[in-house]
């Protein structure tokens, strides 16, 4: 929790897998790199919205990887510096690639999801 004067406190209790259930997706909690792995697959193969959930120690540094959380940069702003940013943002946003396929091919008739690029992850495969 945050005072005035900072953080003070626990961790806000925040159940991310339970969030995720409760707009109706499919959850795996995993809590190795192996149980990982599995989920990876399991998710690829399932025809519904999947997320996989694993606790990670907040406090350790990730390994390098490809993946990618795009966070844009304000759209507007009265400073120029955050004008500036947000402009070398699109320059660059046109070269994001969306790496995400859908697991299944769309029903007859129906309209395929594409994910949005801005939220693609690498998951190393295809």
């Amino acid at each position: 929790y945050r005072t005035g004067s900072g953080l003070d406190g626990e961790t806000l209790p925040v159940d991310l897998a339970a969030n995720a259930a409760s707009l109706g997706v499919n959850v795996l909690r995993v809590n190795d790199i192996g149980e990982l792995a599995k989920a990876v697959t399991e998710a690829q193969a399932s025809r519904t919205s999947t997320v996989i959930h694993i606790e990670t120690d907040p406090l350790v540094p990730a390994p390098p990887s490809p993946a990618w959380w795009d966070v844009p940069v304000a759209e507007t702003s009265v400073l120029e510096s955050t004008r500036a940013a947000r402009s070398t943002y699109d320059e660059h946003k046109v070269h994001q690639r969306g790496h995400l396929k859908p697991s299944a091919p769309p029903a007859s008739g129906a309209i395929p999801h594409r994910p949005s690029p801005r939220h693609a992850v690498d998951l190393g495969g295809t």
